[in-house]
Order: C-alpha cells, then structure tokens, then sequence
C-alpha cells in the first residue's frame, strides 16, 4: 500500500525552504505533466468543438435553403394545378 502524498503541503513545506525527497519530486514533476497534458487537450477539444459548431451551423442553414426552395417548388406546382 503506497501513501498518498498531500502536495498542497509539499509546495507549503517548499515556500518555507524545507527540501523534497526525491520521489516527492517526481510526483510533483508527474502532476505537472499531467496538468500541462490536459490543458492542451482541453484547448484541443475547444478547438475541435469551435470548428464542429461552425460546420452545423453551416450545414443547418444549408438546409434551411433547401427547404425554402422544395416549399416554394411546391406552392408553384400547387398553383398550375386545375381544381
């Protein structure tokens, strides 16, 4: 069973001049991997999610045209009818 290390009382301990152990250190440089890692993805997915939204938004009034015009074709073919 491994003990879970508190880093906010690493960092306080390392304000007042107390030293890392070693593996204190590289759990430390881990989080911070693991922080910088998924602040790029979180701009990624942002991005991803801009680009996505756009291409709905583009896609949808793309449609919104098509049926315009299928409902205008319709109103025509309605009005040469003979009753």
């Amino acid at each position: 069973m491994t003990n879970k290390i508190d880093l906010n009382d690493k960092i306080a301990n390392m304000k007042e001049g107390i030293l890392f152990k070693k593996e204190d250190m590289l759990v430390i440089n881990e989080a911070a991997n693991s922080i910088e890692y998924l602040e790029n993805q979180n701009k990624l997915l942002k991005t991803k999610l801009r680009q996505l939204t756009d291409k709905y938004k583009d896609l949808e009034n793309q449609y919104n045209k098509i049926w315009e015009e299928n409902h205008n074709i319709r109103i025509v073919k309605k009005a040469g009818e003979i009753s």
